[in-house]
């Protein structure tokens, strides 16, 4: 293990910390005078929102019906993994992993993959068969604390209590088929949509798969024994991975690793120990194999780091309207952004964040101050989508306060609009300064950050994610989930996850040389049970996996119309041709907050609202009578109706003879004095 000094950059301090951090006692970073002032000129220069309690109470009772999430069990892996622990003994789940594939690890060293059709297909660690290399890994190491994928999936990092880094090779055949095919699929249990998801396991609305319900599922035995099991032998090494190197100084004596994940450069990882420590892991292939090197670039000893994630791609649209060729294209783009070969690296302290960027050499991009209550460990979540590859966004904060923030490259034409503003002389950078990412001469490019969003709220959270271009879903202290508009603040939905119980990652911060102040934020720890990628996150609970996916606007019509909230259904199908009509007659920015994608076509909508109508809305109507009326305003909901209609442009495909009778005798039952159904769609 080696240590070096950060290399300084135009816009950040001098650092020369003789042993490897970059804050220094004569240029510290943390500097309480530069702080107020930089705390100072972040409020003065951001949009800052408050949400009050009646922002959160309009969306109350859309929280307990989960219009526009939806929770479900992945029965089969809760099932696997529940028979495992009981009579194989490999242990509890610790950790979970989601992007390629499902990774689970275990308290006893064992590491469970499933595809994404929810079939082990590999089971390793101490499992493994004796006396190799892949059996020999895990032994006497203690629990998994970490699992990370790289971009492709084809590598697995595990990291143990002891403080140890294995990396494995996973075969190919486990990975999603097919390139952007990213969503879980199979058997999932969600009893409060049972009377509501479609039976189909397809759909051509481009949205996730339709949840697949089977209440009396039999949990099945995993045998962990060589035997044939999906297309993976468990025989001859078939179902273990190939275990590649091993790290075993990427921490300091007597801490376990904390974090690790993967960068966006392929050779470059990065690791956290229990005592606050960054350790940067270079990877590279040599003749008898991959050997891993490591380098502590921030010492835990000026300010314990205790959240870290590298920039990454999110799964990219895949929702039928992209060909392979121009998801390719914009992969490929997105590779040779500035962005990608950067390495950026967040890392969050106590009191401050900083984005770290690897390559072409480590130096700090920028810092900012961080301020929360002491109880609550600080949370990051970067998101960064093919189809925008020099705009990345990062959401962080602590306690009840969550910021975005943009990171965005700037060619050198751009410099005249945009200002670095100094205080006082100082060499701390502000909310908007540019940095210069590639000091080599034909390096044009910078990089820009600047804090768009600060929204303060009356709870603290646990753990944040992205969850699609401008929504995120947080987790607060009382372990619900709450669906969050990036732009505005507002909590979009509510729902209650307690009876997940959340499984906790306190253990990490138990360890003898722990400081008192991660042992008492530790305890509410969260941050491995966890994970998104796309638009689906997975929540490991004590009680099984858990997938928590938006659902798609039709979706969320359906849902409303089969409970009988003929209205707000109706509602939302006028903001989506709306929505879709905006979006083709000007061109809406990137962070934008549209109820439909802007890759949807109009005839594709046009045909999902006629559908609805014919088969939903029409079957609501018939079943209304006068002693069973729960429509408060049945006037509105029918002129919602003829708007909608008219609003398609294709009103002749609503004159079938049951359609517009049913809805015009009801029409001119309840307001005989409107215009007729007929005129209105001449």
């Amino acid at each position: 293990m080696d240590y070096y000094q950060i290399s300084p950059n135009i816009s950040s301090p001098a650092f020369s910390s003789p042993t490897g951090s970059f804050i220094s006692e004569e240029d510290r970073i943390d500097s309480d005078i530069e702080a107020d002032i930089l705390q100072a000129n972040i409020d003065e220069n951001t949009t800052v929102r408050t949400c009050s309690p009646a922002s959160l109470q309009s969306s109350k009772h859309l929280g307990t019906s989960q219009v526009f999430i939806r929770k479900a069990m992945l029965s089969s892996v809760s099932c696997q993994l529940k028979n495992a622990s009981v009579k194989s003994h490999v242990g509890d789940p610790s950790c979970v992993s989601f992007r390629k594939y499902v990774a689970i690890g275990t308290n006893k060293g064992v590491i469970f993959i499933f595809n994404l059709h929810q079939v082990l297909r590999l089971c390793f660690g101490n499992i493994s068969p004796p006396n190799t290399p892949e059996a020999k890994a895990g032994e006497a190491q203690g629990p998994i604390t970490v699992l990370s994928q790289n971009p492709n999936g084809t590598l697995l990092m595990t990291a143990y209590s002891s403080g140890r880094i294995a990396v494995w090779q996973i075969p190919a055949s486990v990975l999603s088929e097919k390139s952007g095919q990213d969503t879980i699929m199979g058997r999932q249990y969600a009893p409060d949509d049972e009377s509501d998801i479609p039976e189909t396991s397809q759909r051509n609305d481009g949205g996730l798969n339709s949840i697949q319900l089977n209440c009396n599922y039999a949990p099945q035995e995993v045998s962990l024994t060589p035997k044939k099991r999906g297309s993976v032998s468990f025989s001859n090494n078939g179902g273990y991975g190939r275990l590649l190197c091993i790290v075993d100084d990427a921490h300091g004596v007597g801490h376990s690793i904390g974090l690790c994940c993967f960068t966006t450069v392929s050779s470059l990882a990065a690791c956290v120990d229990t005592g606050g420590s960054v350790f940067q892991l270079k990877f590279t292939q040599g003749l008898v194999g991959m050997k891993g090197e490591s380098i502590c670039f921030f010492s835990g000893s000026h300010g314990e780091i205790c959240a870290m994630e590298a920039l990454g791609l999110n799964a990219s649209k895949t929702n039928g309207h992209f060909d392979s060729k121009q998801l390719d294209d914009q992969l490929k783009e997105a590779k040779q952004s500035i962005l990608n070969s950067s390495a950026l690296l967040a890392l969050a302290s106590f009191t401050k964040l900083i984005i770290v960027q690897l390559r072409p050499r480590v130096q700090v991009s920028h810092w900012q101050v961080l301020k929360g209550p002491p109880a609550f460990l600080p949370f990051l979540n970067w998101y960064w989508s093919a189809d925008s590859p020099d705009n990345a966004f990062i959401a962080f904060g602590r306690g009840s306060v969550v910021y975005i923030m943009q990171v965005s490259k700037i060619s050198q034409s751009d410099n005249t609009s945009v200002t670095s503003l100094r205080l006082n002389d100082s060499p701390f950078p502000d909310s908007s300064t540019l940095l210069r990412s590639n000091t080599s001469k034909n390096s044009g490019n910078r990089l820009g950050f600047r804090l768009l969003y600060s929204f303060s709220f009356e709870q603290n959270f646990l753990n944040l994610k992205w969850i699609s271009f401008n929504q995120l879903i947080v987790v607060n202290e009382c372990e619900q989930l709450h669906l969050l508009n990036s732009i505005t603040g507002e909590m979009l939905e509510t729902i209650d996850i307690s009876n997940i119980h959340l499984r906790l990652n306190s253990d990490l911060f138990k360890f003898p040389k722990i400081s008192e102040a991660l042992a008492v934020a530790g305890v509410r720890a969260c941050m491995h049970s966890i994970t998104a990628y796309g638009s689906q996150l997975l929540i490991l609970g004590e009680t099984g996996l858990y997938l928590i996916a938006l659902r798609t606007w039709n979706e969320s019509v359906i849902f409303l119309l089969r409970r009988k909230q003929l209205q707000l259904g109706l509602n939302y199908m006028e903001a989506a041709l709306k929505s879709i009509t905006s979006v083709n007659q000007t061109n809406v920015s990137y962070f934008s907050n549209e109820t439909v994608d802007n890759d949807y076509s109009e005839s594709l909508l046009y045909n999902q609202i006629l559908t609805i109508l014919h088969d939903e809305v029409l079957h609501v109507l018939s079943s209304q009578n006068d002693e069973n009326d729960n429509w408060i305003s049945a006037s509105s909901v029918i002129e919602s109706i003829f708007r909608i209609a008219c609003m398609i442009k294709k009103p002749h495909c609503l004159r079938s003879n049951n359609y517009v009778q049913t809805v015009l005798n009801l029409y001119m039952k309840l307001i005989p004095s409107r215009l007729s159904f007929n005129s209105l769609l001449i």
